[in-house]
């Protein structure tokens, strides 16, 4: 879906993104990106979803993130972007800046499985991509809904 740098070994905060549509995941498509030094200056609602990463293996995390964010960047022509990212798309993008900023997603995670690529699949169709809400402050948001887990 995306890598962040810093997974080659490369000390740059560059993000390639190659897929973040979820209804097109199994396609064999490339929304091919490139974010130069990423930077989310706003986030808002809430979604939960199984992550996983080529970095941990097989293991694959319950996590929290933002609905939307509003992200800085500069692309590969070093023009400066400010964009609003939703839905997977900003699941994606925050995934891979937490990278940047040395952040797993099993560091944050609700809960934690070792699961195989075909059994992380079986439980993503039983657990899919779930939007709590789409504005609102995240933080206050993730506070409130932590007891309801």
């Amino acid at each position: 879906m995306a890598l962040a740098s810093i997974q080659l070994g490369i000390s740059l905060r560059v993000i390639y993104l190659k897929k973040t549509n979820l209804e097109r995941l199994d396609e064999d498509y490339n929304e091919e990106r490139v974010l130069i030094n990423p930077k989310i200056i706003k986030e808002e609602g809430l979604t939960r979803y199984w992550e996983a990463c080529a970095s941990c293996l097989n293991y694959t995390g319950f996590v929290e993130r933002p609905y939307k964010i509003e992200v800085e960047y500069y692309d590969i022509e070093e023009k400066k972007h400010q964009e609003i990212f939703e839905g997977f798309e900003s699941t994606v993008l925050s995934h891979e800046i937490d990278h940047l900023n040395g952040i797993l997603h099993i560091d944050i995670a609700l809960k934690i499985k070792d699961l195989t690529k075909d059994e992380r699949k079986e439980l993503r169709k039983k657990e899919p991509y779930q939007i709590i809400r789409k504005n609102g402050p995240y933080t206050t948001i993730k506070k409130e809904n932590n007891n309801k887990i």
